[in-house]
């Protein structure tokens, strides 16, 4: 026979145990007392004469307290564990027994804890991991005034940052980098594309790196004429090396250029703003001794604040030194005015703002399918009310029927979180792929033991959120109502659990407000983003790819000789309309500023603008239009006259008559020979932007037949899918020198697509999770209008018999349908208001309030819920009054 342990009828808590022991006490001394007295001993000296027979009485007690509680302790732990494995037993025959139920709930939570999981190993990796160095939390990257051009505010001159090094008392340490691009690397095998960038002598020291192999730059490195060494990052190493523990020492081709191998990065190096193959010495020294170079804003860098200096006491001492910087480098736009931003969030950039949207999406999301989950318990218990009146005429307490319930929400919890954990593997893989488009440096997202109990903590959190309102709401019952007759337990059901399970569907219906706003809003923002004119065409028609022709030949007759071979065979392919390139182009960045003044106007200042070399058919094959005057053409080659065409934006500032064909201007590079050659101007094209946030590019282009040709970028368009054309493209790189890699290949259309990745996968997921609410709110309103026509059968069997039509029955229950709506709808565009200021950093030309957007949203769920009300309504109207009277 089962024990039933004390506890379960009756606990004793320690002030009741503490209580019984001096009861006992005082029975066993009253009662030796008494037959004292028996003896012909008076009452007082009896008493006495029992206390010292007695003993110590409070050790006694303190004995006996010891004793009982510890028996009350372990009576506990035994009921519990043995209440335990019953109600386990019983829930999960309760599974079995309504297995589309069980699935149903299964796996909406598996979906929803699966995809909290893997969108927190992502939010752990990126925003709660540590960075890799020494004392993160000291290390700044510097900013400046943006520009009005391409807004990349984080450059700065040589000379501004090595006199803050001198002057700052705030820092320890300013190191730079710089020099982006690309180099080609080459052994007897392969030649591959290879992104490099240069650091100044402290960069290690400054961060507190540690190398897996070899050791950092010494100082002679860093200077003019040293060999050349390169630090290869660690998935270099692993990927072409093999993993070579012996390649420190030896030498790597680059650019046909020697490099000795000094050292190999560590797994976890996390690059400032960059994802680089190699890393190269940057020599400080040679841009101070240019005086042009030392002023030309081309540098990145990272500082390190002395031990307990905080930001703001930094921001106070720039403050203080601009007036200085001012004064001392008039020539330099905005001297001085740094703005510092934590290492952290400078690498993060714009993919924080993502992923804390995105997590909080799918909070809301797993939040919306425990309501939804409580609410399907919610009318399961009101069905199952006279089982719990059984059991609780039976003796059992509402603990213990809680505790049941909560059991089997809980056993729901765990293993719909074991699901969703194992959905999470899967799912953490393609965020994290998407994720690293907007940031490179990512590196792997693992799911570690932290993301684990995170799952775990949501899968148990659920599991007590869906099952605790069901669990109170089961348990509040009176006895004779819940045993009473189908009449009365009809009416009881009703009244129990409409009311709950009408708050359950109005947050529903809320939250999915909130998330369709947000979608709604980042639907409308990528739109605008797309439809953006950049000036170029963006389409699948295009293909683009760079070469690099510096690392491979040394003199410019020999580059000019390939580039024209490679178009050459590049037209005679089948589908090819235009083939042209460009050293500078409006995708690929790398623009230079260059300084103009225009002949015939004696004083002027100089003019600066952005300047980029292009091919007679470069316009044409990237879809530039030409507003006025001509391309470049056969006739502007090497010996003819100099001819430049500029964009629309310089002709408009500086030609306001629109007389810019025909003038005469030019070039101050820094070299004295261009301020010599007079260019004509031939032509006027289109603006571009680099990307749709970017504003127009004011741009000069020359003729790359009448200047040197470096690293030019491609861009071929065709009548077809220029993507099939790759493959043909790539060969005949190689059959023409197969020491040429290709590089960055991809259609226009997929470079434009990645400017606008950060607001694609916003949109992408919140419409994702906006459509799951609202397939959860759909079912939440048809569950309760479901379990309320059940519940009122009969009221609406006595409607029908007393005259009322099938039409006003039906408009009763849509009625009752869309008031619960209305009312989730009214708080779910209170907390959009509020909350539509958390994504505002993703918009662009929508406003956060936008009416057209907080208008659909309702609509949208006024639908839903009306179609999810239609088939209960339409059963209401189908009750028998007949078959419903004659049940009572």
């Amino acid at each position: 026979m089962r024990r039933i342990p004390r506890f379960v009828s009756l606990p004793r808590s320690a002030k009741r145990i503490r209580a019984d022991v001096s009861d006992e006490i005082a029975f066993d001394i009253d009662m030796r007392a008494r037959d004292l007295v028996g003896e012909g001993m008076d009452e007082a000296t009896a008493r006495e004469q029992a206390a010292r027979e007695f003993g110590d009485i409070q050790q006694t007690r303190d004995y006996c307290e010891d004793v009982d509680m510890s028996i009350e302790v372990e009576a506990r732990r035994v009921g519990l564990l043995e209440d335990s494995r019953s109600d386990i037993a019983i829930a999960w025959r309760a599974m079995r027994r309504t297995p589309v139920f069980a699935a149903a709930v299964l796996l909406t939570l598996a979906l929803g804890i699966g995809a909290n999981t893997a969108v927190f190993s992502v939010v752990r990796r990126v925003l709660i991991a540590p960075l890799p160095f020494r004392a993160p939390n000291e290390l700044y990257r510097l900013y400046t005034i943006p520009s009005a051009v391409d807004g990349d505010d984080d450059k700065l001159s040589a000379i501004e940052l090595t006199d803050l090094a001198a002057q700052s008392r705030s820092l320890s340490g300013v190191t730079m980098f710089g020099n982006y691009g690309g180099l080609t690397f080459t052994d007897d095998q392969r030649a591959e594309q290879w992104s490099n960038v240069s650091v100044s002598p402290n960069f290690f020291s400054l961060l507190g790196l540690k190398l897996v192999l070899g050791k950092p730059f010494a100082d002679e490195d860093f200077l003019k004429g040293a060999p050349p060494k390169a630090i290869l990052t660690y998935d270099v190493w692993q990927r072409d090396f093999n993993a070579d523990r012996s390649i420190v020492g030896k030498t790597v081709q680059l650019n046909a250029i020697p490099f000795t191998v000094s050292g190999v990065l560590p797994a976890n190096f996390v690059g400032p703003t960059f994802r680089a193959d190699v890393l190269l010495p940057l020599n400080v020294d040679a841009y101070l001794r240019n005086a042009r170079m030392s002023r030309n804003r081309s540098l990145r860098s990272i500082v390190r604040l002395r031990p307990g200096v905080s930001a703001q006491q930094f921001e106070a001492e720039i403050a203080a030194l601009r007036p200085r910087f001012e004064a001392s480098y008039p020539d330099i736009k905005h001297a001085g005015a740094f703005i510092p931003k934590s290492l952290h969030s400078a690498i993060i950039g714009g993919a924080g703002d993502v992923l804390v949207m995105v997590m909080t999406g799918a909070l809301v999301v797993l939040l919306v399918t425990c309501v939804n989950i409580a609410g399907l318990f919610l009318s399961r218990a009101a069905a199952q009310r006279r089982e719990m009146g059984v059991r609780t005429a039976l003796g059992a307490s509402r603990e213990r029927l809680i505790r049941q319930v909560l059991t089997e929400s809980l056993l729901y919890g765990i293993i719909g979180g074991v699901m969703g954990l194992l959905l999470a593997f899967a799912l953490k893989g393609v965020l994290a792929s998407e994720v690293g488009t907007m940031l490179p440096q990512l590196g792997e997202v693992r799911i570690d033991a932290l993301v684990l109990a995170f799952g775990a903590a949501i899968a148990i959190g659920s599991g007590v959120a869906f099952g605790l309102l069901p669990a109170l709401a089961a348990t509040r019952l009176d006895v004779r109502d819940a045993l009473g007759d189908a009449g009365t337990r009809s009416s009881s059901q009703g009244r129990i659990g409409t009311r709950s399970s009408r708050v359950l569907v109005g947050a529903q219906i809320a939250f999915a407000v909130v998330l369709v706003v947000a979608s709604g809003l980042l639907t409308k923002t990528f739109i605008s983003l797309v439809r953006t004119n950049l000036g170029f065409a963006a389409t699948d028609r295009q293909v683009a790819f760079i070469v690099n022709l510096q690392g491979r030949f040394r003199y410019p007759a020999d580059r000019a000789a390939f580039v024209a071979a490679l178009g050459q065979r590049v037209h005679a392919m089948p589908g090819v309309a235009a083939f042209g390139y460009t050293v500078s182009g409006p995708w690929y960045g790398g623009w230079e500023g260059v300084g103009f003044r225009i002949e015939g106007h004696e004083g002027n200042e100089l003019a600066h603008v952005e300047y980029a070399t292009a091919s007679d058919e470069f316009f044409s094959a990237a879809g530039i239009a030409l507003r006025q005057g001509r391309a470049f053409g056969p006739t502007d080659r090497p010996g003819t006259p100099p001819v430049v065409i500029i964009s629309e934006s310089v002709a408009r500032r500086f030609w306001p008559n629109g007389n810019a064909v025909g003038s005469r201007v030019r070039l101050d590079n820094g070299s004295p020979n261009d301020t010599l050659i007079s260019r004509e101007v031939i032509g006027v094209v289109a603006d571009t932007r680099q990307n749709a946030m970017s504003d127009p590019i004011p741009t000069l282009y020359v003729s790359a037949d009448q200047s040197e040709i470096f690293g030019p970028g491609f861009v071929v368009r065709t009548n077809g899918d220029a993507a099939s054309l790759l493959p043909a493209i790539k060969e005949t790189v190689h059959s023409l020198d197969p020491k040429i890699p290709l590089g960055y290949a991809q259609t226009v259309r997929e470079i434009v697509s990645s400017s606008v990745k950060r607001q694609q996968i916003a949109m992408a997921l919140m419409v994702m999770f906006a459509g799951l609410s609202i397939v959860l709110a759909m079912l939440g309103v048809y569950g309760i209008m479901a379990y309320a026509v059940v519940a009122r059968a009969r009221e609406f069997g006595i409607r029908s018999a007393l005259g009322a039509s099938r039409r006003a029955i039906l408009l009763l229950v849509l009625r009752s349908g869309l008031a619960t709506t209305v009312a989730g709808i009214v708080a779910g565009l209170a907390m959009s208001m509020l909350l539509s200021r958390l994504i505002g950093s993703m918009l662009v030309g929508v406003s956060t309030h936008d009416v057209a957007t907080f208008i659909a949203a309702p609509v949208i769920l006024i639908v839903v819920a009306l179609l999810a009300c239609l088939a209960p309504a339409r059963a209401a109207t189908r009750v028998d009054p007949i078959d419903v009277l004659r049940m009572d």
